[in-house]
């Protein structure tokens, strides 16, 4: 089973990010990129912010991949799926 760290400022909001890939069958961590035991885990940001420099600074902050809101959980699994390639 592969991990996923998942992060948002909204509890509700990562509740239900960890509902939709947990009933996809992935280990969802809540720790942060910078932890040196979870520095390989790739990390999918999940945000209501859509312009190009948000998803620069969500790159720069370490996110493999960039889901805006609101979103499908097609899309999100969409994201998983690539992030974990």
């Amino acid at each position: 089973m592969s991990k996923i760290v998942v992060v948002d400022d909204s509890y509700s909001e990562l509740q239900m990010l960890e509902g939709y890939l947990k009933s996809a069958n992935y280990t969802v961590v809540s720790y942060i990129k910078n932890d040196e035991r979870f520095k390989n885990i790739p990390i999918v940001l999940v945000t209501s912010k859509n312009q190009e420099s948000d998803k620069f600074w969500g790159q720069q902050q370490g996110a493999s991949e960039y889901v805006v809101k609101p979103f499908k959980p097609e899309d999100l699994l969409a994201a998983v799926k690539r992030a974990m390639r």
